[in-house]
């Protein structure tokens, strides 16, 4: 989970995402800094369901085999979602699992799913090219758009080589 310097870091990386495409010519390893991963949310927030954990009563039931996907970050309604990477965007609901959701699919084909989503930013509505550090929702996890879901949090999940793989894994520094 990010801590205080990674979110401030990611605000880092995000100014100089905006310089670069403004033209300013940032240095070749600064531009490597600028392609990241960025944390999908700021803020220290607890993991209500980890990676892997084994539930069949929940997660058998919307076709999985029992095993959580992704990781659950206990957020307040309404907090602000971006793009962990730049890449081509699709928008998705299902009602009976995730609800609302957004897929960022990253040049390597790697998918990062951010879901349980109760708004989406209007240039996302058809989908499209999002920049690392983009807003592009607010996480849900209780209304009508949300999905199946006991309270208000974001479902992050990561599907890198055709695997779903604990996104927590990706942001572990050594």
């Amino acid at each position: 989970m990010p801590n205080q310097s990674e979110s401030l870091i990611g605000q880092f990386l995000s100014m100089l995402t905006m310089l670069k495409e403004a033209g300013v010519n940032i240095g070749k390893n600064v531009e490597e800094a600028v392609s990241s991963l960025l944390f999908p949310v700021e803020g220290n927030y607890n993991i209500s369901q980890k990676f892997g954990n084994y539930n069949p009563q929940l997660y058998g039931k919307f076709g999985g085999q029992g095993k959580h996907q992704g990781v659950d970050l206990a957020t307040p309604f309404g907090t602000l979602v971006k793009s962990p990477i730049s890449g081509q965007a699709k928008v998705g609901y299902d009602p009976e699992g995730h609800g609302q959701y957004v897929d960022i699919i990253g040049d390597d084909g790697t998918v990062y799913r951010m879901s349980h989503l109760s708004a989406l930013e209007r240039a996302l509505e058809r989908g499209g090219t999002v920049k690392a550090g983009q807003t592009i929702a607010k996480t849900g996890g209780v209304g009508p758009r949300s999905g199946n879901s006991t309270g208000a949090h974001l479902d992050y999940s990561i599907k890198k080589g055709g695997q779903w793989v604990d996104p927590m894994s990706l942001y572990q520094r050594g």
